[in-house]
């Protein structure tokens, strides 16, 4: 999986391309233009994430690679008449971000967004202009960063509320993934009526019984079907846009999660992409299982999925099997799987949440993913689904040890305990965490949870200290793209209203390699990228401040002035 035969090529590279400098100036000649480095950024601080965190004032930059690293005078040596120079003037570098887990590739077609509402009744009149436009029975979609805090009544709209402003276009709000706010017309076009099974993911008004709209799990996913989707094109385009936003913020590189039917699409819209040289950052995209797979045709359509992980370069390659969804989320839907009962809940339910399929189907999943080497990542939200997943994991490595495969638990919410340490530790496991999710939604999570439970969410302290590797993401459209928004909440534990669980709090420096090194380490490409080292990627983000020594609140408030990708600015304020 990992792109060694490259790695050594380009050490070798850079250790020619040093003797010759060293030969050029001791016989007093200029620099060749076919040595000297394309790009010198010099006068910072480079925070490299190498192993012992060195700090450096100049880096450079020859093809897409890091040359070499040290004092102004020094790298400033290896300029030529080509090469560009930078002077950060104090301002200081850090490897790129990646984030390890995002959605970044939505659904393109006919949207809206919701991120500026704050009340049910604003964001009906963002539907209400949207039907204005649209012609009838076309479908509009929301696929907002949004949370429930911040909507006035704490609630999304119902399907008469939808109805009011919409009552001839079939419309819904997906929100975390998990849940799906829908009017009439978008239930009749899906066949959802007060019979629909399973019960418990339609919630229902209590006085009638008919569903009031709001779809949990797979049966909001039955909506999305529905929903016309874009062509090639559409895609591609919709991934220039994202990408856009994804370099504005430092984001050098992603693995994008759940393609469900679209994941081929996202492939060939990317390859097109990459072709064409128009890629600005690294993504790694995940393979999905459709829900409806029977459980006899899992090994078949998991050997028939493609390329086993680690399959294609360094700009494009294939991930494993996820996101997998094991249970469902927290806030507001109470569909996570916990050990102990919720305190309170949206849908009323007042359970420990469920699994979605079963711990049988779960098992024939990861061993048909362990024979044909596909890296499993599976979303387990709460307690009780953490418990189960590693003890699948653990009767899979007695046939097909994956100490080396690099198995994920994406989210890994709660306070894991001892046993669960153990095991994670034992088989290698990487925990993928959200940190900056948790700082949009604390009232939620303490109605839903309480204070104990809701302050350990995201236990990142804990998870460290057992050794266990945490790489960080935003679960767009979950929280905002933000990395230092991530960084932020994880060093901090301050969320938008005060501060949950201030003990699972991490450094800096730790909290900068869960989106640098311990991202690349999923992906097995911590080799190539994730620190500032010669022959790495030449992956890396100017900031104007520096993360390691400004006040903790203004962490979140850096800004990123510029994103360089492979030795090219691709985004510069």
């Amino acid at each position: 999986m990992r792109t060694w035969t490259a790695l050594r090529t380009s050490l070798i590279l850079a250790g020619w391309l040093a003797a010759a400098v060293a030969f050029t100036h001791c016989a007093g000649r200029p620099l060749s233009e076919d040595v000297a480095a394309d790009l010198i950024f010099y006068n910072g601080k480079i925070i490299t994430v190498d192993s012992d965190f060195s700090i450096a004032s100049a880096l450079a930059v020859k093809d897409d690679k890091f040359l070499t690293l040290g004092p102004d005078n020094e790298i400033l040596s290896w300029a030529g008449a080509s090469t560009r120079t930078v002077d950060l003037q104090g301002k200081t570098i850090t490897p790129g971000f990646i984030d390890s887990h995002i959605h970044a590739i939505r659904a393109s077609g006919n949207t809206v967004s919701l991120e500026e509402t704050r009340s049910v009744a604003e964001i009906l009149e963002v539907f209400r202009e949207k039907v204005r436009q649209t012609p009838e029975k076309t479908w509009i979609g929301a696929f907002p960063f949004m949370s429930i805090d911040q909507i006035e009544e704490g609630r999304l709209p119902n399907r008469w509320e939808l109805d009011s402003v919409s009552p001839n276009h079939p419309v819904f709000i997906f929100y975390h993934g998990h849940l799906v706010a829908t009017n009439s017309l978008a239930l009749k076009e899906a066949g959802i009526t007060r019979a629909t099974s399973p019960q418990k993911w339609v919630i229902k008004d209590p006085a009638t019984g008919e569903p009031n709209g709001w779809l949990l799990e797979d049966l909001g996913g039955r909506i999305l079907r529905f929903f016309p989707r874009g062509g090639l094109e559409e895609t591609a385009e919709e991934i220039r846009r994202m990408s856009r936003e994804l370099n504005a913020v430092g984001i050098t590189g992603v693995i994008q999660q759940l393609g469900g039917t679209t994941t081929g699409r996202n492939f060939r819209a990317l390859e097109r992409l990459r072709r064409a040289g128009e890629l600005t950052l690294r993504w790694r995209l995940n393979y999905s299982l459709p829900p409806a797979t029977p459980d006899d045709q899992i090994q078949e359509a998991i050997r028939n999925l493609g390329p086993p992980t680690g399959y294609g370069n360094e700009w494009l390659r294939i991930g494993g099997l996820g996101e997998l969804s094991l249970d469902g989320w927290w806030e507001p839907m109470d569909t996570a799987y916990l050990r102990e009962p919720y305190e309170g809940s949206y849908s009323r339910q007042q359970g420990k949440g469920d699994l979605r399929f079963s711990i049988d189907r779960l098992k024939t999943i990861c061993l048909a993913a362990a024979e044909n080497d596909i890296q499993m990542s599976v979303h387990v939200a709460g307690s009780a689904a953490l418990d189960e997943v590693l003890n699948v994991y653990d009767e899979i490595d007695q046939l097909y040890p994956i100490a080396s495969k690099r198995w994920t638990l994406e989210h890994g919410g709660f306070l894991p305990t001892p046993r669960n340490l153990e095991q994670a530790k034992r088989l290698g496991v990487i925990v993928s965490t959200q940190q900056s999710i948790s700082y949009f939604v604390p009232r939620a999570l303490r109605e839903m949870l309480g204070e104990r439970r809701a302050s350990s969410l995201f236990p990142n302290r804990t998870w460290l200290d057992g050794g266990i590797m945490v790489a960080g993401g935003s679960d767009f459209p979950g929280s905002p793209l933000s990395p230092l928004l991530g960084m932020y909440a994880s060093v901090t534990r301050k969320t938008a209203i005060g501060e949950l669980g201030p003990e699972e709090a991490i450094s800096r420096q730790e909290a900068l390699k869960l989106y640098t090194i311990y991202a690349a380490h999923i992906s097995f490409e911590e080799d190539l990228k994730g620190s500032i080292e010669p022959g790495k990627l030449a992956d890396f983000v100017v900031l104007s401040d520096d993360l390691l020594t400004v006040p903790e609140e203004n962490i979140k408030d850096i800004e990123v002035l510029m994103t360089v990708v492979g030795g090219k600015i691709v985004y510069e304020r």
